[in-house]
């Protein structure tokens, strides 16, 4: 049974090298599947225009490449662009920085074909480190780096797990008039996050069914730049910014404030008791508390987050 129509959007900022690896993987798509791709090209100043002209040169064979210019900066806006520009039944996204495996787009195809109660996919997240993984990067920490990996079972999602955006895939007819929030998501070198968590809780919350897919795999490039303690501090503190922005009312960023309060009440006891754990999650917490407590509770003693001396790898 033919799988449905696949529109594979990737959007890029700036990094044409690693937007290059992404589309070649291409080369050998690994399934008789109909499919597309389009590169929204967020504002771009490098050679992102010439490196989308050859590679769609090199793919003309196995699928067709689109280039699309969405000249607003940021991440959402250029996925919602992606969505307009996009033919296919299955909506699929890819990082720039994400290289899929070759079974991949067979993977996305299968899961919607078999699964017609399934509205969205994702799959496991593998880094690949440009320099060696620093041991102070736990398991619990992984998730700031969009690692992603649940098993060899296929299943729904868990409740409190949803995919990441560098490696997700939605049913069009499940989207209706649901798109990524411009007010989250990165924008130019910030680290705002949370639009595909946003757009995938409220498909949950209509009853839509998200599924893992072991097999829809890619491994997902982390630049050295992103290694250090800073950065990562930086991303968890935007992180909490980002999960009270996309509270929907006062009431809701009441109880997130609450929740919060509670959580860092909690770690702050196991630290006096001499059980809290891992020292870099604690606080990556801490950054995020901070980081919900800045939008929400905005005090002059709260103004600013973790800085970075130098930030990289541009994001939409």
């Amino acid at each position: 049974m033919p799988g449905p129509r696949i529109s594979i959007v990737i959007c890029t900022y700036n990094r044409a090298a690693l937007l290059a690896r992404a589309l070649l993987a291409f080369r050998q798509p690994g399934a008789d599947v109909s499919a597309e791709i389009i590169v929204v090209d967020n504002n771009s100043h490098d050679d992102t225009v010439e490196v989308v002209r050859r590679c769609a040169e090199t793919l003309r064979s196995v699928l067709p490449v689109r280039y699309v210019s969405e000249p607003t900066q940021g991440l959402s806006r250029a996925r919602n662009t992606g969505i307009a520009a996009a033919t296919g039944e299955i909506i699929a996204f890819l990082d720039d920085d994400a290289v899929p495996t070759a079974g991949w787009l067979a993977a996305v195809a299968d899961v919607f074909a078999n699964h017609p109660h399934a509205s969205a996919a994702g799959g496991p997240v593998e880094p690949e480190f440009e320099v060696p993984r620093p041991d102070w990067l736990g398991p619990g920490v992984e998730g700031y780096y969009s690692i992603l990996d649940l098993g060899p079972r296929a299943r729904v999602f868990p409740r409190h797990r949803l995919p990441f955006g560098a490696n997700m895939a939605v049913r069009r007819s499940a989207l209706g008039n649901v798109r990524f929030s411009e007010q989250l998501g990165r924008t130019g070198t910030s680290l705002a996050s949370g639009e595909e968590f946003a757009l995938l809780g409220q498909l949950r919350s209509q009853g839509h069914e998200i599924y893992y897919v072991p097999a829809m795999r890619v491994g997902h490039f982390i630049a050295k730049e992103r290694l250090r303690p800073e950065w990562l501090m930086a991303r968890a503190w935007s992180g909490g910014l980002s999960l009270a922005r996309a509270a929907p009312g006062p009431a809701q960023r009441a109880r997130l404030v609450l929740r919060t309060l509670a959580d860092d009440g909690y770690w702050r006891l196991r630290e006096i008791i001499g059980s809290g754990g891992d020292p870099v999650l604690q606080a990556c917490r801490r950054a995020q508390y901070q980081g919900v407590y800045r939008a929400v509770l905005p005090t002059r003693h709260n103004r600013n987050g973790p800085r970075l001396a130098a930030e990289t790898g541009d994001d939409c």
